[in-house]
C-alpha cells in the first residue's frame, strides 16, 4: 500500500477505540459536516499524541474549505503535512516550538531540502528559523538561483547574523566580494563581508631578507553602507622583535549598480603601507568590479589602477584580476589570476650629481689629467616597468562553529624567478562574535605599496559583528510585490501590488483563519490592509474581482495540494 493508504488505514483503525484528546475545534464545526469533522480529529489526535502542534492542521483543513476541497482532498493534504511536521521534529529537536515547526513545515514542503534544513538549525545554534528560511524563500521568489541564495543565508548564519540581516537581502546582495588593497590581493572569493572586525595574534614569522623572530599583530576593518554607496576601512599593524614594525591601512568607496546580469561596483580607492625602518609608500586609484552568478558558480573581473608616491618619488601602477568559483555543499572552491603592473617612471628633483666631462682645448690642464668635475643639484628621471602575475586556486569549508582554508598560487614576472606563496588558516567560534584563529603563510611582496613577502605562523582571536546588505539604488534588483510594516509586536502593515485588480481585491490566509478579508484600495493604486499576527511563516492567498484564489505576485509561490498554489508569506520578527 501506498503512505497515504497506510496512513489512511491507521487513522480508520485508531477510530475504533480512540478518544478524542481535545474537543473538536469550533472552527472545523462551523466549516464541515459532522462526519468530516470526525475524520479531521482523528488526524488531529494522532498529532496531539506524536507531540506535534495540532493548529497548523486545522488551517490547512479550513484551507481546503475555502477552495471547495472534496473530504478526501483535505486528508491526503493533512497526511503529507503530518509527515512533514514529523521530519520538522527530527530535525528541530524535541525543544522546538510550534511556531517553529510549521515554519520549517512549510520550507520542506515548498522544496527546501531537509539537509540544508538541518544545516541551518546547526549554524543558527538555538536561534530561531523564521527570519533566514523567509529570505532565502523570498530570494528565490524574486529570482535568485536556490543555490546561490542558499549559500548567502549559510554564510550569514556562520556568521551570527542578526534577523534584520536577512531581512535586507536582495538577489543582487549576493556576490558581495570583498575589496581588494591595491597591486595584487589573495583574499578568498567570495567570503562573507562583515560589519567590521577586530583582530589580534602573535606568533613568530621572517621578513624576505631579514632575522626572523617573534611578531605581534593588531588591526580591524570596517565595512558600512552610506545611502547608495559602500564604504571600506582597514588598517592592521605588526611589531617585528628586533627590526621595528610594519602597516598598512587602506579605504574604498563603492558604487554599486547592475548592468543586464552583472552587478558591478566602480569607485576611488586609497591605501598606504610601511615597510620596517621605511617612509609610508602610497596609493591612491580607482577600480571598476563585475561579478555574475551563473547557477552554483560566481565569476568576477576586476580592474584597478592610480598612482603612488613616497616623497617625491612618484610611479603609476594598475592592476587586474579575473576569478571564478562555486560552492558544493560545504565546501567552496575557487581560482584566480591576477596581476599588478608598475611604471617606475621617477622624476626626483635637488638630487646631488656628479659630471665628468672633457676639459676644453684652452682651458688650464687639470690635476685630474684634462677632466673637468662639476658637482651641481639637479633633477633626474628615470623610467622601469615590472609586471607581476599571481596564478592561484582555493578550497575552503564550513560547518557548524568551524571553517577551514587553504590558498596556494605561484608568481610569474618578468625578468623575475617565478615564487610559490600559500596561506592555511581556520577558525573556531567560540561564541556568536569572537573566534580563535590559527594562521600560517608565505605572503609575496605588494609591488604597488613596496612590501616584502613573509613567512608567518599565528595564533589569536578575531571578534567580528556580520555586515547587513548595502543599501542600494531600486534598480538594482526588482522591488517587492509586498510591503510589511510591523506596528507592534502582534499587528502588522501589509501593502500588496496587484497587477489587473479593476474593482476589488481580497486575502485569505492563516493570519485570517481562511476568511476572506476585502482588501482597501490606496491612492496610488496599491492595496492594503491591518492583520494580527505573530511572526512566522504564513500560506496566503489573494482574489482579483472575484476570480480564483492566487499566489500573491513577488510571494514565494508553491503548490497548495488542491489544485492550485499558495504564497508564504513571512513576518519577521
Amino acid at each position: 500500500m501506498t503512505r497515504l493508504r497506510i496512513f489512511m488505514s491507521s487513522m480508520g483503525a485508531l477510530s475504533l477505540f480512540a478518544t478524542p484528546l481535545v474537543a473538536q475545534d469550533s472552527r472545523l464545526v462551523e466549516r464541515f459536516p459532522p462526519a468530516v469533522v470526525a475524520r479531521l480529529q482523528l488526524v488531529i489526535d494522532s498529532t496531539l499524541r506524536e507531540g506535534l502542534p495540532s493548529e497548523p492542521l486545522i488551517l490547512r483543513a479550513l484551507e481546503g474549505s475555502a477552495k471547495r476541497a472534496t473530504p478526501d482532498q483535505i486528508m491526503a493534504v493533512l497526511a503529507r503535512l503530518h509527515a512533514a511536521l514529523r521530519t520538522a521534529r527530527a530535525t528541530l529537536g524535541p525543544a522546538a516550538g510550534a511556531p517553529e515547526l510549521n515554519t520549517v513545515a512549510n520550507a520542506f514542503e515548498a522544496g527546501v531540502p531537509i539537509s540544508r534544513l538541518a544545516e541551518l538549525r546547526q549554524l543558527r545554534d538555538g536561534q530561531t528559523l523564521t527570519a533566514p528560511l523567509g529570505a532565502y524563500l523570498d530570494l528565490v521568489a524574486r529570482g535568485a538561483s536556490p543555490d546561490r541564495a542558499w549559500n548567502r543565508i549559510a554564510d550569514l548564519a556562520k556568521h551570527r547574523a542578526a534577523d534584520a540581516a536577512y531581512v535586507k537581502l536582495s538577489p543582487t546582495d549576493l556576490d558581495q566580494d570583498p575589496p581588494q588593497a591595491p597591486g595584487t590581493n589573495h583574499s578568498d572569493e567570495g567570503a562573507a563581508e562583515d560589519a567590521w572586525t577586530m583582530f589580534t595574534g602573535s606568533g613568530s614569522g621572517q621578513l624576505d631578507q631579514l632575522a626572523g623572530g617573534s611578531i605581534s599583530a593588531f588591526g580591524g576593518s570596517l565595512n558600512q553602507p552610506f545611502g547608495a554607496f559602500r564604504v571600506r576601512l582597514d588598517g592592521a599593524t605588526a611589531e617585528h622583535a628586533g627590526l621595528g614594525s610594519t602597516g598598512v591601512i587602506g579605504a574604498e568607496i563603492r558604487y554599486p549598480f547592475s548592468h543586464g546580469a552583472w552587478q558591478v561596483d566602480v569607485g576611488p580607492s586609497f591605501a598606504s603601507g610601511r615597510d620596517v625602518r621605511a617612509p609610508w609608500q602610497n596609493a591612491a586609484g580607482v577600480l571598476a568590479r563585475a561579478t555574475r552568478s551563473i547557477g552554483a558558480w560566481s565569476v568576477s573581473t576586476t580592474l584597478r589602477g592610480g598612482f603612488a608616491w613616497q616623497g617625491t618619488r612618484k610611479n603609476l601602477w594598475a592592476g587586474h584580476a579575473v576569478s571564478a568559483g562555486v560552492r558544493v555543499g560545504d565546501f567552496r572552491f575557487g581560482g584566480s589570476w591576477q596581476g599588478a603592473t608598475t611604471a617606475d617612471s621617477s622624476f626626483q628633483s635637488k638630487v646631488l650629481v656628479v659630471d665628468t666631462l672633457p676639459a676644453p682645448i684652452d682651458s688650464v690642464p687639470h690635476p685630474t689629467g684634462g677632466i673637468v668635475v662639476r658637482q651641481r643639484y639637479d633633477s633626474t628621471y628615470r623610467e622601469r616597468n615590472r609586471d607581476l602575475n599571481d596564478l592561484s586556486v582555493v578550497a575552503a569549508w564550513g560547518r557548524g562553529p568551524l571553517s577551514l582554508r587553504a590558498r596556494i598560487g605561484r608568481r610569474l614576472g618578468i625578468d623575475q624567478p617565478g615564487e610559490t606563496w600559500w596561506a592555511l588558516g581556520g577558525t573556531v567560534r567560540l561564541t556568536g562574535a569572537v573566534g580563535l584563529t590559527v594562521n600560517a603563510s608565505r605572503t609575496p611582496s605588494d609591488p604597488v605599496l613596496h612590501l616584502r613577502g613573509e613567512h608567518a605562523a599565528t595564533i589569536g582571536l578575531r571578534l567580528s559583528k556580520a555586515g547587513g546588505t548595502p543599501q542600494l539604488p531600486v534598480e538594482r534588483s526588482p522591488p517587492k510585490r509586498v510591503e510589511i510594516h510591523r506596528l507592534s509586536a502582534q499587528l502588522f502593515h501589509l501593502i500588496f501590488t496587484i497587477p489587473n485588480a479593476a474593482h476589488s481585491a481580497a486575502i485569505a490566509g492563516d493570519v485570517t483563519g481562511w476568511h476572506t478579508k476585502s482588501l482597501a484600495r490606496r491612492s496610488d493604486g496599491r492595496w492594503e490592509i491591518m492583520l494580527p499576527a505573530s511572526p512566522g511563516v504564513y500560506r496566503i492567498n489573494i482574489q482579483r474581482d472575484d476570480g480564483p484564489w492566487e499566489a500573491p505576485p513577488g510571494v514565494p509561490a508553491t503548490t497548495d495540494g488542491y489544485g492550485g498554489t499558495v504564497g508564504l508569506l513571512v513576518l519577521d520578527p
